[in-house]
């Protein structure tokens, strides 16, 4: 059994090209045997990728597919659906991480589930803990919620944000860019990929061992996101140079019922602590010298 939850423009610079990408895919899942089962959304998924494969192809999908829900209800911490499939009404699911993409893993974990013949009680999913680093929420000091999540790829950051955004507050980034080549490759997602957030703070870029490469850098990123946003760019988006000066500038952004969000897959959740403690003990006027020299890492 083998489950694709989404392909998008990643590791490039390995593969060569996206349809090199697809292709590689459809190598893996035709390993798949006959009375196997590939299990892939209803949509992104073109025939270089499960075209031709003669396993059992489930496909999922929030409103649609041979498993899908109905009675959507995204919430602020959780998700609630009535799960529909093959013809059948299995009842309904609580998601207990926020985010329409989290109730899709949760279609096609009920797919897999399925697959094997087993009996299966959906209600258990209620009581799924959530992986470290994926909406993890580490306080709510002074009112505004303080969130670390690993998403480094446009898409990804797109639907952590549409996420925060359920609770109801502005939603304000500190983003860590995580590798040089990442942010060539994707350099036009990124662009557009913050919209949602009301101001974003742009750390250096994480190199994870990577050479840095000529005009790609958190100032450039940072630079192309003001010109797409136009007339609130001067106020809403910084690219720094220290963690500090990024807690100060969210900081002045930042009211009760909003949330924070630190969002990358370098060591930008070593940020938790300070952000925390800058808002529970110092509110929203200065970070002292001594606070600077305690953020880890940068």
């Amino acid at each position: 059994m083998a489950i694709v939850t989404n392909l998008d423009q990643e590791h490039l610079g390995h593969y060569g090209s996206f349809a090199e990408l697809e292709r590689q895919f459809h190598v893996w899942l035709s390993q798949i045997p006959k009375d196997g089962t590939v299990i892939v959304p209803v949509s992104g998924m073109s025939d270089r990728v499960i075209g031709g494969l003669t396993c059992h192809v489930v496909h999922c999908g929030l409103d649609r597919g041979d498993v899908f829900c109905t009675q959507l209800e995204l919430g602020a911490d959780n998700s609630r659906a009535i799960v529909h499939a093959f013809g059948r009404t299995l009842g309904q699911i609580q998601v207990p991480i926020p985010g329409a993409h989290m109730v899709l893993n949760a279609l096609q974990a009920i797919a897999a589930a399925l697959a094997t013949g087993a009996q299966i009680d959906v209600n258990s999913l209620a009581g799924c803990e959530r992986v470290r680093r994926r909406f993890t929420v580490h306080g709510n000091p002074n009112g505004i919620r303080v969130v670390e999540d690993y998403g480094h790829h446009p898409t990804e950051i797109r639907a952590t944000i549409a996420a925060a955004r359920l609770a109801g507050g502005r939603v304000h980034v500190i983003f860590q860019p995580h590798r040089y080549s990442r942010t060539a490759e994707c350099f036009v997602d990124f662009v557009s990929a913050f919209d949602q957030a009301y101001s974003l703070a742009l750390l250096p870029i994480y190199s994870a061992g990577e050479i840095a490469l000529p005009d790609i850098s958190s100032t450039t990123l940072g630079t192309a996101i003001c010109e797409h946003r136009a007339g609130l760019a001067a106020e809403t988006v910084i690219a720094v140079d220290d963690a500090a000066e990024a807690i100060r500038f969210i900081a002045r952004h930042a009211q009760p019922g909003d949330t924070c969000l630190l969002l990358g897959a370098g060591d930008v959740g070593l940020l938790a602590g300070p952000v925390i403690d800058f808002f529970y003990v110092l509110g929203r006027e200065n970070v002292p010298e001594s606070m600077s020299a305690g953020v880890v890492g940068y």
